[in-house]
């Protein structure tokens, strides 16, 4: 290994919001490099993307132990978990409020006032996820998800009131307008959801239910290219990421109420191959989260 191996260095890159350090080497060129890994990251997804993209995985070592010590092993992992997140009943509430007056005037395609789809959002998240440390934060992050995008609320606005955590998970589901038109919305949308973070991705299928739930409010031309695109960005998702069981969960309702509504016969059969894929993947996923461990 090169220098970064040295505890030193590692140890002098740490501000004390990272977890771990991935040490890792590039197949096609043989280059040593390293990883940090925060605290609001998702270690086996980094493992899964690096892997993903031919980095062969050398060693991992954790912040809140003795280095020295996990330098003698030739190869260790050690798991820390997320610190809970203290965010209250009355801060979920605050959230809310906010979101209220931001959207303020602004009215959904169906006619109903805006603020209504990312409450239901919000109600959904809780429906599918069920960690107490996380519930009410990603709960504020869906209340806030559209802030920044349809308000004129901005980023700084959001980490002053609900600190950076939120307001980076919110930045996250917020469109780059130049990007999505230059993509167009479709690719832009599977581009998106392939990358975002597990939390976000989360919100974002929430997102995604609420809108398809809310489909038979619309014209027939929008729900047609609705469902199109729904299909489209799900089946992508499902063969480029690594998803949980909430994901999945979330994705095999959208599919089944899908296939409720007035879909053609071709739209009918992928959608039914899609949900085959998902309870396969749901195995396969699980155990390569059991591996990155």
């Amino acid at each position: 290994m090169k220098d970064i191996r040295t505890i030193d260095y590692i140890e002098s890159k740490n501000d004390n919001i990272n977890s771990h350090v991935i040490i890792y080497k590039d197949l096609l060129t043989g280059k040593t490099d390293y990883y940090t890994v925060r605290f609001s990251d998702n270690i086996y997804e980094i493992l899964y993307m690096l892997r993903q993209r031919n980095f062969e995985i050398l060693e991992i070592y954790n912040f809140g132990l003795d280095l020295s010590k996990q330098f003698n092993e030739e190869i260790v992992y050690h798991d820390k978990p997320y610190p809970v997140l203290d965010f209250s009943n009355e801060d979920v509430e605050e959230a809310k409020d906010f979101a209220t007056e931001a959207h303020k005037n602004q009215f959904r395609k169906t006619g109903a006032p805006f603020v209504n789809h990312p409450i239901r959002v919000s109600k959904l998240i809780g429906n599918y996820y069920r960690r107490s440390d996380y519930i009410n934060f990603l709960k504020i992050c869906a209340l806030l998800h559209d802030v920044i995008e349809d308000t004129n609320t901005t980023l700084i606005d959001l980490t002053l009131k609900f600190g950076p955590k939120v307001a980076s998970i919110v930045l996250e589901l917020t469109n780059d307008v130049i990007l999505k038109r230059k993509l167009g919305k479709e690719e832009y949308l599977e581009k998106k959801m392939e990358v975002m973070s597990s939390l976000a991705l989360l919100i974002k299928l929430c997102d995604r239910l609420d809108n398809v739930n809310d489909l038979r409010e619309t014209s027939e031309e929008f729900t047609k290219k609705t469902i199109s695109q729904t299909i489209n960005i799900l089946n992508y998702t499902i063969d480029n990421r690594l998803l949980n069981k909430e994901h999945i969960g979330i994705m095999d309702d959208i599919l089944s109420i899908l296939l409720l509504s007035n879909i053609d016969e071709n739209q009918r059969i992928r959608i039914h191959k899609m949900k085959s894929k998902l309870s396969k993947k749901e195995k396969i996923d699980t155990l390569t989260l059991k591996l990155a461990r």
